[in-house]
């Protein structure tokens, strides 16, 4: 019989290099999913995307801000809108934080 030899396992790199500046980690961005109602039945578009971006302030880098008017069941009464707002994954939690304690 035939002895197997054991694979040897390579350890991770963990790090940065100096020397090889061509290899870079793609930034990715993530959508945050926001539904907003009962706002008055004049409300537009533009007023909910102003208020994403004063919500977010200076600290908070914004990619895209998406808002569509949904179709209540009674317009006279109140606005629906669903609201897509996307941020770089690294500030996911924060924008997630901040979006829904203002929110409420």
């Amino acid at each position: 019989m035939e002895t197997k030899k054991a694979k040897q396992r390579r350890r991770p790199v963990v790090g940065s290099s100096s020397i090889n500046s061509c290899v870079k980690s793609v930034a990715t961005s993530r959508v945050i999913d926001v539904f907003v109602s009962r706002l008055h039945p004049m409300s537009t578009v533009a007023v909910v995307e102003d208020c994403v971006k004063v919500i977010k302030g200076d600290n908070l880098h914004v990619e895209e801000v998406q808002c569509e008017k949904l179709k209540a069941r009674y317009e006279h009464l109140y606005s629906s809108f669903s609201v897509q707002i996307r941020v770089n994954s690294n500030d996911m939690k924060r924008a997630l934080d901040l979006f829904m304690h203002n929110a409420s």
